[in-house]
């Protein structure tokens, strides 16, 4: 198990090393594109330096105002600094300038429900529901919502069984149902569920949570493995 563990630190480790390795390429190909600063920011990110990666969208978001991505990805690094409000701000520009953009609903949502703002969460879904219809990222865009309240956890975990259907390689659908399941402590369904889809989705945090109930079954050795996979 110990050379296991070390294993997986070492995979941490150089993909890190890529990564910045990436961002330093493409700054040294150009330092007048957002997609510079966004990759730098991104490098920052990795390396726990979010105030540096902070400031390198920032500048992404200067050099184009309208870049998408450079204000999504501020919107993801203030949010994990525990900065809503100001998150919620990148991500409402997000959906004014691309009201059908899916990462900036998300976030959206994500930020007002961990603000405990659960109205204004519901609102944003619905609109989203209504201006894309129903597929499955919409119906996983409201049961983000439902999820958070125990009366309507059943009606959020039948509208991810849904999505799951609509398009099975939906990895964030498929995420958060096996979160639900695992909250069930259904640990052997979760298990069901998580090796019929990884035989078609390629996604690390399926890995490890495959992992997580792997292990809450005693199964360890088959746990390890699926972390090392996912890291």
């Amino acid at each position: 198990m110990h050379t296991t563990c070390t294993s997986l630190a070492s995979r941490v480790s150089t993909l890190t090393a890529l990564i910045q390795l990436l961002a330093e390429d493409l700054i040294g190909i150009s330092e007048d594109r957002p997609e510079s600063w966004i990759a730098m920011a991104h490098s920052s990110s990795v390396a726990n330096k979010k105030t540096r990666a902070i400031y390198f969208s920032q500048k992404a978001h200067n050099m184009d105002n309208l870049n998408i991505q450079a204000l999504l990805t501020k919107g993801s690094l203030l949010s994990s600094v525990k900065r809503k409000s100001e998150a919620i701000d990148h991500y409402r520009e997000v959906i004014r300038l691309s009201p059908f953009n899916y990462d900036g609903n998300k976030g959206l949502i994500e930020c007002y429900l961990s603000s405990n703002r659960h109205k204004e969460a519901l609102v944003v879904a619905k609109n989203a529901h209504k201006c894309l219809g129903t597929n499955a990222r919409t119906l996983l865009l409201l049961a983000m919502v439902l999820a958070k309240e125990s009366q309507t956890q059943e009606k959020a975990k039948q509208m991810l069984e849904k999505a799951v259907v609509q398009d099975p390689t939906f990895a964030d659908a498929v995420y958060d149902l096996a979160g639900i399941l695992t909250k069930e402590q259904n640990h052997e369904g979760v298990v069901e569920l998580l090796r019929k889809h990884l035989s078609h989705i390629k996604n690390a945090n399926l890995h490890i949570l495959l992992g997580d109930n792997l292990a809450a079954l005693s199964e360890y050795q088959e746990a390890l493995d699926q972390y090392s996979i996912g890291i």
